[in-house]
């Protein structure tokens, strides 16, 4: 915590002395750590570094045709054939994750995807890429040709450097600064040749390590922070880093394995999958201390005086199961806050809750378009209050009492196809309300919802605590009292 205040110290400190109506800088500059050591360097070098990078992949390419050692249109079908581990590799990462949430329904309901214990998945993803490149390389390496494999592809890092150089500039080293060393590396291996073999390794292991250093932990930070669930992004970088050593690993391959030495290697890679995806299972279990998380809402529509519980588990517990008792099938007139769509309902006690008010004070026509002035209010004193319309919003003018006036457009005004493509949420809501001027795109008048929700749902007649092992969903949208009503467009209109 300290070291976060410091930081956020500095950059006050330093934005603060600034202009930040224009944020652009010639002090702009990359900067990553290896090794738990910083590194950084201008951005002005982004480019230079992206462009070096494709002449030294060029470069080796040119030497190891001109050695004999690769003919252009293999080197052509290694960068094509290089793609397969990229693409595979991150689609079988999908694939373990669909198949442990198979096995073990309470993950899907995971925040993040993340398990409790995640480190012996984090190496079955490794595995698996270790696994996919390897199989991949052995298939393919008497076909195409060592050299042609590993030059060929060395295109992509190189390319990516390029691409994040014009998109993500601060993210361009991935790629070019791997494909840079890796690529110098080759050239001075061929050049060294099989007469100085133990130095064109050390040379080899060199610029091979700059890859792994540099997009190995960046996969791993990747994983953590974005689970398992997604864990292809990681996988990527994984897949990368293992193009990136295969001319180390071709120094310890028989020169000529046979066919059955391949099999068998590629089924120990998979053994080695599969023992760490079964040890993730068997030590990653839900329990007291590490319960399984479940969805449930309470939400009741104030125009039928009816209340269900709804729920977005794809497979609820069975204390869920007790509530949301069916599939839901969209019958729910009621949109929910955070765009919930539930995949279980149930039904449940009608408890004697307020609803919002609403107040339209003016709807007009003004130029082609619809404004609706409303009032909203949560006589319940409600944590949120919440604002859905039926249509796409172009403009929104919000007026509290004792506040100026905030105007918000929405990043999309093109209309959704969701029932209700304009949300907006109030949190912690005056008493005496909030004042909304709504421009739409169309001159008709919308439907209008407004709910309002607390947190907790131990005042619902019936609703009894999950049992130990099961715990609440950490999603915004879970545990809530909701109570709304829909406005017709005849109500809105006049």
């Amino acid at each position: 915590m300290q070291h976060h205040g410091a930081n956020m110290l500095a950059l006050t400190r330093a934005l603060g002395e600034r202009d930040l109506g224009n944020v652009r800088s010639a002090d702009d500059a990359t900067f990553f750590t290896v090794l738990g050591r910083s590194v950084s360097y201008p951005n002005w070098l982004v480019w230079p570094l992206a462009g070096l990078a494709v002449v030294a992949v060029a470069a080796a390419a040119l030497l190891a045709r001109r050695r004999g050692l690769a003919t252009v249109p293999r080197l052509l079908i290694g960068s094509a054939a290089a793609l397969i581990p990229l693409v595979v590799a991150p689609a079988a990462a999908v694939g373990l994750w669909s198949a442990l949430v198979a096995i073990r329904p309470g993950y899907g309901e995971l925040l993040m995807g993340n398990p409790y214990r995640p480190e012996p998945f984090r190496w079955a993803l490794a595995a698996l890429t270790a696994t996919i490149i390897l199989a991949w390389y052995l298939l393919l390496r008497r076909r195409v040709g060592a050299v042609a494999l590993a030059v060929g592809a060395l295109l992509w890092p190189a390319l990516l450097g390029v691409v994040t150089a014009a998109l993500l500039p601060s993210m361009s080293y991935y790629g070019s600064m791997s494909a840079l060393a890796a690529a110098a590396s080759a050239t001075a291996a061929l050049l060294l040749g099989p007469a100085r073999p133990v130095a064109a390794v050390i040379v080899t292991g060199a610029g091979s390590s700059v890859g792994a250093v540099l997009l190995i932990p960046a996969g791993i930070t990747l994983l953590g922070i974005l689970g398992i669930a997604i864990g292809a992004a990681g996988v990527f970088f994984f897949a990368l880093a293992g193009l990136l050593v295969l001319p180390l690993l071709e120094t310890v391959l028989p020169k000529s394995p046979t066919a059955m030495w391949s099999i068998l290697v590629s089924l120990t890679a998979v053994v080695v999958t599969l023992a760490l995806t079964a040890a993730g299972l068997y030590l990653d279990r839900f329990d007291e201390e590490h319960p399984r998380t479940t969805h449930l809402t309470y939400a009741l529509d104030a125009n039928t005086g009816t209340a269900r519980w709804v729920s977005t588990d794809h497979v609820p517990p069975d204390w869920t199961a007790g509530y949301a008792t069916e599939s839901d099938n969209g019958e729910g007139s009621l949109p929910l806050p955070y765009g919930t769509v539930p995949r279980w309902t149930g039904h449940a006690p009608a408890v004697a809750l307020e609803s919002p008010g609403v107040q339209v004070i003016s709807s007009r026509v003004d130029s082609g378009t619809r404004v609706v002035d409303l009032h909203l209010t949560s006589p319940r004193d409600a944590d949120v209050l919440t604002l859905h319309t039926d249509r796409a919003v172009q403009q929104v003018d919000i007026t509290i009492d004792g506040h100026a006036q905030v105007t918000s457009v929405p990043a999309e005004t093109a209309e959704s196809t969701a029932p209700w493509p304009y949300e907006l949420r109030f949190y912690d809501p005056p008493p005496s309300g909030v004042r909304v001027s709504l421009r739409l795109a169309e001159p008709a008048a919308p439907a209008v919802s407004v709910s309002d929700y607390t947190v907790g749902l131990a005042a619902v007649p019936g609703f009894t605590p999950p049992p130990p092992g099961v715990d609440r969903s950490p999603a915004h949208s879970s545990d809530l009292v909701v109570v709304g009503r829909v406005h017709q467009p005849a109500a809105i209109g006049r």
